[in-house]
């Protein structure tokens, strides 16, 4: 057994000799004591989704090719006599068809890190991470997809849709820009569903600070506080190209979508 107060009385006279060091954290001097403590995982940084956030229509478990009937005419009409035939017009049909395409990625992770790495949950952390990869690479395959190499073909490489000229060489966007972007819609009677514009965040910040055109009777910035322009929402990421060519602008004009 062991006496307490014995035990107190050698702590008290020890105390009488302590004197102050100084200590470094080298391994001689303490730095085997040293805990080393594990945070929480710092993730890299993605860019914002676009594609689902706007509201594109998703099919999910599709397993073969996909194809889709399409309307191309409407009905005509004309005005006639109280006794006259009405005129004949003949529905057209076509098909839009849809192959699959495949995105795929691989990590080779070591079952000893799995094992180490258990506290930390790390084959969920890296599955999730895959998760945010692909829908990255989605994103930028519906934006500027080639359609070439795999690849879907993305919005900025479909033929026939409208087109807003800034400039022979591209220029900054205006407020009549932003303007004439949904007229093109309006005028293919396509001015319906889930709308907004996306481009790059160095546009936005440039529009951020640009004012309205006081001609039309709008005052403010083009891009409002609340991250919508001309009524719609608006949307930047860097999963939309600013690295294009127009003109003599070689791999540096920034896209505008509507």
């Amino acid at each position: 057994t062991i006496d307490i107060m014995t035990i107190e009385c050698v702590m008290d006279n020890m105390g009488k000799r302590f004197e102050k060091r100084a200590h470094s954290t080298t391994v001689t001097e303490g730095g085997y004591g040293i805990a080393t403590e594990v945070g929480s995982m710092i993730e890299p940084l993605y860019p914002n989704p676009i594609v689902s956030v706007m509201g594109a229509t998703v099919f999910d478990n599709l397993v073969g090719n996909q194809t889709f009937p399409r309307d191309t005419n409407l009905f005509t009409f004309a005005w006639e006599t109280e006794t006259s035939a009405s005129d004949d017009t003949s529905k057209t049909f076509a098909q839009v068809s849809l192959s699959p395409k495949r995105v795929a990625g691989r990590a080779d992770i070591s079952r000893r890190l799995l094992l180490q790495e258990k506290s930390q949950q790390m084959q969920t952390y890296l599955e999730n991470e895959f998760l945010k990869g692909i829908a990255v690479t989605i994103d930028v395959a519906a934006i500027n997809g080639s359609g070439s190499g795999n690849q879907p073909t993305g919005i900025l490489n479909t033929s026939g849709i409208g087109d807003v000229q800034g400039g022979v060489n591209g220029a900054v966007p205006t407020w009549t820009n932003v303007l004439q972007l949904p007229k093109e819609l309006d005028q293919d009677n396509a001015l319906n569903g889930s709308l907004g514009y996306i481009t790059t965040p160095e546009i936005k910040s440039i529009l951020m600070a640009t004012l309205k055109n006081a001609t039309y009777g709008t005052t403010g910035y083009i891009w409002e506080t609340n991250n919508t322009m001309a009524g719609y929402s608006a949307y930047a990421s860097n999963s939309v190209p600013g690295n294009l060519t127009k003109g003599s602008s070689s791999g540096i004009a920034h896209a505008l979508i509507f």
